[in-house]
């Protein structure tokens, strides 16, 4: 008897939820990578990771098609590398929410270095980080000809184009950047932070800072809506801060950005909202009463001041301090910080404590709720939380909670009759469904039925005299002699000739399993002579070439029928007054054959055993 032990990997590929599916490979292509997750994703999944460090494409870039949501814990745990050779994401269609990833080393000869949104409907990327990413001609960063593309507390850092938009580019469609900053990044030709040619787009509570620009547009260039954001410290020949034909600016802080020809701080008409900082304004039109011009906002360095992405302070006696507007006006600043009473111009709110976002990441089974705070949470996303420390404080928890999938399946098994099988808990004998539960490797109970089928070789055996016949057509039979429990060499056909009296059983061999059959006796070998008054012999039984059939007495006519072990007649001959006779076995193949004797109404069938 043999046991066996059931192994079962559940990571199947059928789900009965299709949720949550986990990366759990850095790897570029194959099971568990990004990409042949999104390949294969249905539209509404989303894609987590169990995995973190640098995913670096060396097979192109990876296209979404479908509505997906892709979380990861942090930008500081996930890292999209283009290996300066590919654009990392090309996204054509579907809406699409992007949390927590760094995209850095997108490198393309073409427009969109990192992304190239062409979506008719709505991306969005959230918490994320734009490094180092370059295009031949638009859009460093990204390249936006999609209808609708959300940009929420990213940075982009240290991009190129070879024309125009360093950090971002977008031509069409409705793009809404809130609470992100654009530092460092370059361009040859002009908007080293933004480039808009058509569309809308709209900064809020964002910070342009030290973009530089070959011709034009440090900070950006086109017709961009502005809230209580902050331009600083970007260079070009014309525009340091902007150039734009008509950009509306509120609340926001356009100061001490530098040219090597005009307008440092803005080029061209402007559409004022009031309570703006403008600098130097000798290159634009448009400023109202309630802008202050010439103005030092006193700014502090860029820096880390709390929340996702870096902002510059200002003094305690700023004049930008409670000197907005409401009308309009974010609720809160770049870093989620509060605004209270009369906002400050631009994207840092002065007075407030800058809280610090704690982020944790956990994973439930589908099915089960998480409670966080006050919410019962059953939906993959980002969840924020304020819980109040020992100290009564304000604590502010994000969470990203992701589902883990619950799976049934079946599976299908096969034992020998008089095996076993170890399923779970249970230990089976014999045939039929069973099912389990099992803890996946993602924690979850999971579902098994298993279909077990025993396999019992046929070994009836049919006896007609020294004749047996096993039933069925078997892979292969093995006749053995009972009595000695050994083989009978080269009897390993399904009809067996018994040369002996005495006992014998055949081993039957199907679908892998042996099993071997009663033993049947046999008493009549040598019966069938009798009908030769005269005697019959044949010797050799084991024949290499020849071998003869002698007759005690002559016998007048003989006939001779050689047959192979089905029964095939394979050669007859006649004989006449002769007592001894020789049979040339030499051209048959080794194996069992009969050799069948007919003189008048006498008859007998001898086997002989053809050898090498």
């Amino acid at each position: 008897m043999k046991n066996y032990l059931l192994f079962l990997t559940l990571i199947f590929s059928a789900p009965v939820f299709s949720t949550t599916t986990s990366v759990t490979s850095l790897g570029d292509a194959g099971t568990g990578s990004l990409r042949e997750i999104i390949n294969t994703a249905t539209a509404g999944d989303t894609i987590d990771f169990l995995v973190a460090g640098t995913i670096t494409l060396s097979g192109g870039e990876i296209i979404i098609n479908k509505d997906l949501v892709i979380l990861s814990s942090g930008p500081a745990n996930l890292t999209l590398s283009g290996n300066s050779s590919n654009r990392i994401l090309n996204i054509t269609g579907g809406n699409v929410f992007i949390s927590s990833v760094s995209f850095e080393n997108g490198v393309l000869s073409g427009s969109g270095g990192a992304i190239q949104n062409s979506s008719p409907d709505t991306v969005t990327i959230e918490k994320s980080v734009f490094n180092s990413c370059a295009a031949g001609i638009d859009g460093g960063g990204i390249k936006n000809t999609g209808m609708f593309l959300r940009i929420i507390d990213c940075t982009f850092t240290n991009n190129h184009a070879g024309f125009d938009g360093g950090g971002l580019y977008s031509s069409t469609g409705l793009v809404t950047i809130i609470g992100s900053t654009f530092n460092g990044n370059s361009c040859s030709i002009s908007g080293a932070g933004i480039r808009t040619v058509g569309g809308t787009c709209k900064l809020i509570n964002s910070t342009l800072s030290g973009n530089n620009a070959t011709v034009s547009g440090g900070g950006f260039e086109g017709i961009l809506d502005i809230m209580n954001s902050t331009i600083t410290e970007n260079n070009s020949q014309n525009g340091g801060g902007a150039k734009t034909t008509g950009a509306v600016f509120q609340n926001t802080i356009v100061y001490n950005n530098h040219v090597s020809g005009n307008s440092p701080d803005i080029a061209g008409p402007i559409n004022s909202n009031g309570n703006n900082i403008f600098g130097d304004t000798s290159g634009c039109s448009g400023a109202i009463f309630s802008d202050l011009i010439n103005i030092n906002p006193m700014l502090d360095i860029l820096g880390l001041n709390g929340g996702y992405t870096a902002t510059h302070a200002i003094m305690s006696t700023s004049p930008a301090i409670d000197a907005g507007t409401c009308l309009g006006a974010p609720s809160t600043d770049q870093r989620d910080i509060n605004r209270v009473g009369f906002p400050d111009i631009g994207a840092y709110e002065f007075g407030g404590t800058p809280f610090v976002i704690n982020q944790i990441s956990e994973s439930i089974c589908n099915g089960d709720v998480y409670v966080f705070g006050n919410q019962n949470l059953d939906t993959a996303g980002v969840y924020m939380e304020t819980f109040q420390t020992l100290a009564d404080c304000d604590s502010t928890v994000e969470l990203t909670l992701s589902i883990k999938q619950i799976y049934n399946e079946t599976a299908n098994a096969t034992i020998c009759i008089g095996d076993s099988l170890i399923f779970g808990s249970l230990t089976l004998l014999s045939s039929g469904t069973y099912t389990e539960q099992f803890s996946s490797s993602l924690n979850c109970d999971s579902t098994v039925e298993l279909t077990l089928t025993v396999t019992e070789p046929d070994i009836t055996v049919s006896q007609s005299g020294k004749t047996l016949s096993a039933a069925g057509t078997a892979e292969s039979y093995q006749w053995i002699d009972c009595n000695t429990n050994q083989i009978i060499p080269n009897d390993t056909s399904r009809v067996f000739i018994a040369l002996a009296n005495g006992q014998y059983a055949v081993i039957v061999t199907e679908n892998g399993c042996s099993d071997t059959s009663a033993c049947y006796n046999v008493t009549t070998v040598g019966i069938a002579t009798e009908n030769f008054s005269s005697g019959i012999s044949v010797y050799p039984t084991m024949v290499k070439s020849k071998t003869s059939v002698r007759f005690i007495e002559s016998q007048k006519f003989v006939n001779i029928i050689l047959m192979d072990i089905s029964g095939r007649e394979i050669h007859r001959e006649k004989y006449s007054e002769t007592n001894t006779l020789t049979l040339d076995l030499s051209i048959c193949k080794p194996g069992n054959y009969f050799i069948q004797v007919e003189s008048g109404e006498k008859n007998s069938i001898h086997r002989v055993v053809k050898i090498e």
